[in-house]
């Protein structure tokens, strides 16, 4: 299952990617505050000297499941999202990998920002979920796209203002 969003920012592309995308302390608000997960970290992050970044976060969401989604991944799913940002392009590309199946789901994906006039940029995230598990497959993919369409809407207005209340 394939899906896109994308939201606007008051921010122009490189501000996006240093002052909001990997910015640290405000991704910790971001997921804390702004999404309510139990936690988010930063596991890993390097930097190279072409501006190439490659960073690892793990974050447990607090999320309502359905029952046989419980059966599958328990009371409390935790995820690690790996993704490479290419400093030519501007593109960051992910994938999240379950705390467990790891071997039946499958959540990958691409994220950049699109000029939109001055001091403004559209983030467009595209994301690909598939899950391989016999009779519930199709039902968790479309649980899977709700939280994430969700989780970037309750992103994108935080964001967004974080970003009014830094310019007031």
């Amino acid at each position: 299952m394939n899906f896109t969003v994308s939201h606007r920012f008051p921010i122009d592309v490189d501000g996006f990617w240093k002052n909001i995308f990997f910015d640290d302390a405000f991704n910790q608000r971001l997921y804390v505050e702004g999404l309510n997960f139990r936690a988010c970290e930063v596991i890993e992050k390097t930097e190279d000297a072409d501006g190439r970044i490659i960073r690892k976060m793990r974050y447990e969401p607090r999320a309502e499941m359905p029952a046989a989604a419980k059966k599958i991944f328990g009371d409390a799913v935790a995820y690690t999202e790996e993704g490479e940002f290419d400093p030519k392009m501007k593109r960051w590309r992910f994938r999240v990998i379950p705390g467990v199946s790891t071997d039946k789901v499958s959540i990958s994906g691409e994220l950049w920002v699109e000029p939109a006039g001055e001091n403004q940029v559209d983030r467009v995230c595209r994301n690909d979920i598939q899950v391989n598990i016999f009779g519930v497959g199709s039902m968790l993919e479309k649980m899977l796209e709700k939280q994430s369409r969700e989780g970037l809407e309750k992103a994108a207005l935080f964001t967004q203002q974080f970003l009014k209340q830094a310019h007031s």
